[in-house]
């Protein structure tokens, strides 16, 4: 079996652009994670004892939301370098006139519903596994 370790960093150098903003959305969830916890703290002081059921319910929904919105938009951004990838790979560079997020972005709205559907299958998959993990030990 040939390696192609080479290759496959030059492919992953070429994209790095879909690694930094990768990078950037977490950053930016983890920021706006910490603004909100801020937000609901101060509101606890505010409220007093009803502040305490402000801040469990408030965290309750930004972990549900955030985990959601934050799988669902990292998928997508996956799924676009995923197309890039592809294309990389299959033609050696992505198509001209188009940058690599506009090519990624094309592909992932052309393809939007079966994205979609095989994030829903990703996550099914990813919780059976956990779940399956979790019996074996």
């Amino acid at each position: 079996m040939k390696l192609h370790f080479g290759e496959a960093l030059k492919i992953l150098f070429k994209t790095l652009p879909y690694i930094i903003v990768r990078i950037g959305i977490y950053g930016v969830i983890g920021i706006g994670s910490a603004l909100y916890v801020g937000l609901l703290l101060l509101m606890a002081k505010v409220f007093g004892g009803a502040g305490t059921f402000i801040v469990i319910i408030g965290l309750a929904l930004l972990f549900g939301i955030l985990k959601f919105a934050q799988r669902y938009v990292l998928y997508l951004v996956k799924a676009g370098h995923i197309a890039v990838i592809t294309e990389l790979i299959h033609n050696g560079t992505v198509p001209e006139g188009k940058g690599q997020f506009d090519y990624g972005k094309q592909v992932v709205t052309d393809l939007f519903k079966e994205v979609s559907v095989l994030f829903a299958v990703d996550q099914i998959v990813d919780g059976t596994i956990k779940a399956f993990n979790r019996m074996v030990v």
